[in-house]
């Protein structure tokens, strides 16, 4: 294992010899292998919190979980100096066994961050970071979020599951900044289900706060709020594209925009609901099939069976001009799954075992 990092280590400097910058991966374990460089996300900070611009370097943080044990809550501390291509990547690589299966939650040795805290990830000191293929649960608490970014410039929250405990007015992601970006795609949001304001993603109405925030191909359920948005600026806010948002929770709807009161980007469209309440051009209205919506933990990828409402309805976002995400799923890792061209709604694509689409027979000579 050592010679393999060494190894991998050794590759990732090889772009700074010619021009680019280099790239440096540090191993998180909660449970300390003695191959890890560290035991969570807070000790990386306090020991290697720099200016990775003037490095001329790029830092991963690849999480492992050797164990069973859950990471705590992190906020992310000062002292990183970054830019849109000398960055922090905070992931599970998806050719390790440490990502969630499946695009499901999953315990034991699969890293996770689970805490009851005001944020399970507070992204705010960290500009430029993408955060993928991480698992969230809050697992207590009231008026709380999995991810806060609540000050980074263009934090990327992508292939994760966002857990809620039905905690009063507990949330996914909320996003409340100036001059910033959070983008989030192929992630998938339930729990949140308190008659408080349960949420997957909140845009709270900021005042002149310039935050755009983008969701794509995400799939909610079981939320009061799949989506809250209140914003009313027309020029920053949420754009929402090939959202999947189903059974919300008590009287809670879908999508929120307090009766039209917050305002809905140029380019939302493609999203689906089973309220009615999908917002901008192109939507569904309809009750979608999932594979096990019941389970512990949910399988909420679309069912082969499931009612045409998602599947093949989506818009190609591969090479959007705001957020172009690749034509991966939630658990495609960087595969490409999705076909080019037409897209399924919602965080995962309908691919039967095999690799045929949904309600297609592969056949084999």
């Amino acid at each position: 294992m050592r010679a393999a990092l060494f190894i991998m280590l050794l590759i990732v400097f090889v772009g700074a010899a010619h021009g680019q910058a280099g790239e440096r991966v540090w191993i998180i374990d909660p449970d300390g292998a003695a191959w890890s460089d560290y035991s969570s996300l807070t000790a990386l900070d306090a020991a290697k919190a720099r200016d990775l611009t003037a490095a001329d370097t790029n830092y991963v943080a690849e999480c492992i979980c050797t164990g069973g044990t859950a990471h705590g809550a992190y906020t992310a501390g000062a002292g990183w100096t970054t830019d849109a291509t000398r960055d922090i990547k905070i992931w599970t690589n998806p050719d390790s066994s440490y990502r969630h299966v499946d695009g499901k939650y999953t315990a034991g040795n699969h890293f996770r961050i689970e805490a009851t805290a005001a944020f399970l990830l507070a992204a705010g000191n960290i500009d430029y970071a993408t955060i993928e293929g991480l698992q969230f649960k809050q697992t207590g608490g009231t008026y709380d979020a999995c991810i806060g970014d609540n000050g980074a410039v263009d934090v990327f929250i992508e292939q994760c599951i966002i857990v809620g405990n039905g905690g009063t007015g507990s949330g996914g992601v909320y996003c409340l900044g100036n001059s910033m970006t959070t983008s989030i795609s192929n992630c998938v949001f339930y729990g949140f289900s308190s008659s408080t304001s349960g949420y997957g993603i909140y845009v709270p109405d900021s005042g002149t706060y310039q935050h755009q925030v983008y969701a794509y191909n995400c799939t909610f359920r079981d939320c009061f709020y799949g989506i809250r948005n209140i914003k009313t600026d027309v020029s920053y806010g949420i754009h929402a594209i090939n959202c999947l948002a189903q059974d919300p929770s008590g009287a809670g709807v879908c999508f929120y925009d307090n009766g039209g009161v917050g305002i809905w980007q140029a380019g939302t469209s493609y999203n689906c609901s089973d309220d009615n309440t999908q917002p901008g051009t192109n939507g569904q209205n309809g009750e979608v099939v999932f594979t096990d919506e019941g389970g512990s933990p949910p399988d909420l990828s679309l069912n082969e069976g499931s009612p045409a409402y998602a599947t093949d309805l989506g818009t190609d976002l591969s090479g959007d001009g705001d957020y172009p995400i690749g034509n991966v799923d939630i658990q495609s890792g960087s595969t490409a799954v999705r076909n080019t061209g037409t897209w399924d709604i919602g965080a995962f694509d309908a691919t039967a075992a095999g690799g045929a689409p949904a309600g297609q027979v592969l056949i084999v000579n």
